[in-house]
């Protein structure tokens, strides 16, 4: 709905590596790798080790990790290639 939408985008607004943590602590939880690919290869170039902090303040998990227990096969080595890994 519109109200979230406009909810998204301020938080979005505010600090885009904590919004995009979020969003990736969301889609790995559920599994949804599309969701996962876009955030991680669009944000990859400008401000994925950012993400990658903030990930681990919210979480108390590098995503590093995270992506090896819930990604598999070419997906997850495309993924950890993007952190860096």
């Amino acid at each position: 709905d519109l109200g979230s939408a406009l909810r998204a985008i301020v938080r979005c607004a505010q600090s885009p590596p904590l919004y995009f943590a979020e969003v990736l602590e969301k889609a790995l939880d559920k599994s949804k790798e599309k969701t996962v690919t876009r955030v991680m290869v669009t944000r990859a170039e400008i401000d994925l080790a950012q993400i990658r902090t903030e990930f681990e303040k919210k979480t108390g998990q590098s995503l590093k990790d995270v992506v090896v227990k819930k990604m598999k096969g070419d997906l997850e080595k495309l993924l950890l290639q993007l952190l860096g890994n």
